[in-house]
């Protein structure tokens, strides 16, 4: 995997891989939303929110006007996070039955190593990830979500592409998996995606926790 400072991230070009969102996918509250809510500015969560809903805003836009608000040190912040985030139950059982499948573990997502890193801990070394970081003044660098010709923004679906392979699936839950999911080989969903998805006609796997997924890809490659 590279990442080349403001530079889009490209994923290595191998076959097979199961790509999980980490907030509220692999964790079971979406930390980095937490984080912005209990330790920024309420009134400017309150407007922010209000204007992704709205579609006048982008989402890496409701990110970084929301994080920049955030009034206590980044190692405050991070310990806070580490007490906190609780992972969704499975999570070693997927990476253990992705192994067997001949599968990576990918975490393509709109939080930042600082949050996500600290909360995998030993699991680090049997995962990809991609996300963004943090600047000086809680300013969020998000140069990883590439440009999307489809929906116009940068999100997941770009830098997904770079994956160069159609051998992958994609799990998520919520708004920053949207668009990545319309064209996800085979979809595993909760939460808000699964409701988007019903809205749209889009055929998905339905899970509670990462033991349903596990199952899932164990059952597909049982098939093969």
């Amino acid at each position: 995997m590279r990442q080349d400072g403001d530079k889009s991230v490209s994923i290595e070009r191998r076959p097979g891989a199961v790509v999980l969102d980490f907030d509220g996918t692999i964790t079971e509250e979406d930390m980095l939303d937490l984080v912005c809510r209990e330790h920024g500015d309420p009134d400017v969560y309150a407007e922010v929110d209000a204007a992704l809903e709205r579609g006048e805003i982008r989402l890496v836009d409701d990110i970084q006007r929301k994080l920049v608000t955030v009034g206590r040190s980044q190692p405050e912040v991070v310990e806070w996070v580490r007490r906190r985030a609780r992972i969704r139950p499975g999570l070693d059982d997927l990476l253990d039955t992705a192994e067997r499948a001949g599968r990576r573990i990918v975490v393509v997502t709109s939080s930042v190593r600082e949050l996500v890193e600290p909360v995998l801990g030993e699991h680090l070394s049997r995962i990809e990830i991609v996300a963004g970081s943090i600047e000086p003044g809680w300013r969020a660098n998000l140069a990883h979500l590439a440009q999307c010709e489809t929906c116009g923004e940068p999100c997941k679906r770009g830098t997904v592409a770079g994956l160069g392979t159609d051998d992958w699936v994609y799990v998520g839950d919520g708004w920053s998996d949207r668009c990545v999911a319309l064209i996800a080989p085979r979809v595993f969903a909760r939460d808000g995606l699964a409701r988007y998805l019903d809205e749209h006609g889009v055929a998905y796997d339905p899970f509670d926790d990462l033991h349903d997924v596990a199952r899932g890809i164990d059952a597909e490659r049982a098939a093969a």
